[in-house]
């Protein structure tokens, strides 16, 4: 697949599940990631070959992957936090995490219904037809991902912030990669994707149990232990 048809076909997963979003019921939606997904691998794709888009189509895109991840960082929020809580703790969290997705849910909705939001997908839809008119510097442009993503990666450290940087970088590296049919290089930035995301989640959800009352404080350092344990073990898969 070349790096014009892996477009197309992001594209067409965007608009796809972006219907199923409106269809589906506001409590039980579970086409949110492959919809974050999708808008990412567009994005990613036209980071890297800047050529194929406008700087317009990409702040768009990163707008509605901000609504979409607010409702699925809740969702992992609650996801991560739920094992390591104790019973009490969680009844303590749970109405906050599950109060965010809410609010999230309802703006999601509103996005959805916004001239800007249609705009965006006759956007998408039209660079999808459009037609063939560069040549694309294929391999130095993944070798440039690559190197980027790499150098973030090791220059991170254990700092969280840099780690996120290093995430981000490497979910470029992969979808550059896949967009170019490199198979090989496309599997191992999604491994250090997955480690470092599993990190960024315990991290967030460790500052989630700041503020907790004193009568539940020997649960939630406990929390903390797992969490902690958790969050240096997915750094140990790099």
């Amino acid at each position: 697949m070349g790096v014009r048809s892996y477009l197309v076909a992001q594209v067409a997963t965007v608009v796809a599940t972006d219907r199923a979003l409106r269809t589906e019921a506001p409590g039980t939606i579970d086409s949110v990631h492959d919809a974050r997904v999708a808008v990412r691998r567009v994005r990613s794709v036209l980071r890297v070959f800047p050529e194929l888009s406008d700087d317009a189509i990409v702040e768009t895109l990163s707008s509605w992957s901000d609504r979409l991840g607010a409702v699925r960082e809740a969702e992992v929020l609650a996801q991560t936090l739920t094992p390591a809580c104790s019973p009490a703790l969680w009844e303590w969290v749970a109405p906050q995490v599950a109060a965010e997705r809410a609010a999230a849910l309802t703006a999601l909705g509103t996005e959805l219904n916004t001239a800007e939001h249609r705009e965006l997908l006759d956007a998408l839809e039209a660079l999808a037809l459009r037609p063939k008119e560069h040549r694309l510097h294929k391999s130095r442009r993944v070798r440039h991902a690559d190197k980027v993503a790499d150098k973030r990666l090791r220059a991170a450290g254990e700092d969280p912030e840099q780690l996120h940087r290093a995430r981000k970088a490497a979910k470029r590296a992969r979808y550059a990669a896949e967009a170019v049919g490199d198979a090989e290089t496309a599997s191992r930035w999604e491994d250090v994707q997955d480690a470092l995301g599993e990190h960024h989640d315990c991290v967030i959800a460790l500052r989630r149990l700041d503020g907790v009352p004193a009568g539940l404080a020997g649960d939630a350092e406990d929390a903390r232990s797992s969490l902690r344990d958790r969050a240096a073990a997915a750094l140990g898969r790099l």
